[in-house]
């Protein structure tokens, strides 16, 4: 597998986050993914091995078009302090890194129900 791709991720706490990535290949087509697993954690250590500080559920809606849908619920992202350096990374079977970048959290402004 070759080096990760690298992207900077910026995410709002107490928002649902959703993220989209497509796979393709060096032609720019779009990868078959059927089958595969994929993970995505935000942490401030990138080298911790305790539990994430945000965890996404990631989805493969059809498989043959590349897509994977990561998604963070509110009561993730709430544990993310704005200003605090983070970083995520996006696993493939567990075993490669595909994307891996820095995370700016801003901190949200509107509380629901105000």
């Amino acid at each position: 597998m070759s080096n990760p791709a690298r992207l900077d991720l910026q995410l709002v706490n107490f928002d649902e986050e959703v993220v989209e990535f497509e796979l393709v290949n060096a032609a720019g087509t779009p990868i078959n993914i059927t089958g595969r697993d994929y993970t995505l954690e935000v942490r401030a250590d990138p080298a911790s091995t305790d539990a994430a500080d945000c965890t996404f559920t990631c989805t493969v809606p059809v498989g043959t078009d590349g897509i994977v849908v990561a998604t963070a619920d509110p009561s993730e992202t709430e544990n993310l302090i704005a200003g605090n350096a983070y970083y995520w990374s996006l696993l493939e079977d567990q075993l490669y890194t595909l994307i891996t970048g820095r995370v700016n959290v801003i901190q949200q402004v509107t509380k629901a129900g105000n």
